[in-house]
């Protein structure tokens, strides 16, 4: 990013206005630019992970006691034993519809995450490249 906010203010040497404000424009752009790309994909995945609770322990929630109804051990099918053993789970795991909601919702993020690396990686070589072109040709040129 340096190097291009550098190279682009390097037309500011220019005799003509026009390509000085050229310059000081791109460069404020590509500031922008690094900017944005930092902080949007951080604070849309910060912001969703504040609303998905991390359990009972740590938001307050109650747990329900669900019966424990048999045993699973490697390689042999679960077996039905009565017990009067519980196991605490969260009622949000309880709630099937409010879980189904939370998996699409994070799959619907992680698409769109998807997506937007395929749109911002190829640009932002193409930036790279772009920006290494107009370095050397101002160098070479000037």
């Amino acid at each position: 990013m340096v190097a291009a906010v550098v190279g682009f203010l390097a037309l500011l040497r220019s005799q003509v206005p026009m390509i000085q404000d050229f310059g000081l424009l791109l460069s404020l752009g590509v500031a922008v630019l690094v900017a944005v790309a930092l902080t949007v994909p951080v604070s849309v995945l910060v912001r969703r992970d504040r609303r998905r609770p991390d359990g009972p322990a740590r938001t307050g929630q109650r747990a329900l006691e669900l019966p424990l109804l048999g045993y699973v051990a490697a390689g042999l099918p679960i077996e039905a034993v009565a017990t009067d053993q519980t196991i605490a789970v969260p009622e949000d795991l309880a709630r099937k519809r409010e879980l189904a909601a939370g998996l699409r919702r994070d799959g619907r993020y992680r698409a769109l995450l998807q997506i937007w690396l395929w749109v911002h990686v190829p640009l932002t070589s193409a930036l790279l490249v772009t920006m290494i072109a107009h370095v050397v040709l101002v160098f070479f040129y000037w």
